[in-house]
């Protein structure tokens, strides 16, 4: 989380490859974490669901936050629907991220369960 504050508060003047290497990686950390709360919310209020349908509400709640905050920043700086390059790239981004997390999240299980 304090990567994503210091990345938005502090703009250096970045070659435009390390600053989409930096924008990408404050999304991969950004959908990381909200799988995280996601999954400690889940364990909280519902912990008796199965694991496929947890993880398919977790993919599905963290790629439609990721999608409402990109149609968010469009509503602010252009048109809504009018996605651009990096927009674009941002939600792939997310998609890949929340894949990742529940990859690392089933090889966890799987290994714990040996």
């Amino acid at each position: 989380m304090l990567f994503i504050c210091v990345d938005r508060m502090y703009k250096p003047e970045l070659s435009y490859y390390m600053a989409q290497g930096i924008n990408v990686l404050e999304h991969l950390v950004f959908a990381i974490m909200a799988m995280n709360m996601l999954l400690f919310l889940k364990r909280i209020f519902i912990p008796d669901l199965k694991n496929i349908f947890v993880l398919s509400g977790l993919f599905l709640a963290c790629n439609v936050l990721g999608a409402v905050n990109e149609l968010y920043q469009n509503m602010v700086h252009r048109t809504i629907f009018d996605f651009t390059a990096d927009s674009v790239k941002d939600i792939v981004v997310n998609f890949i991220a929340s894949v990742l997390f529940i990859a690392v999240y089933l090889f966890r299980q799987k290994r714990s369960s040996l």
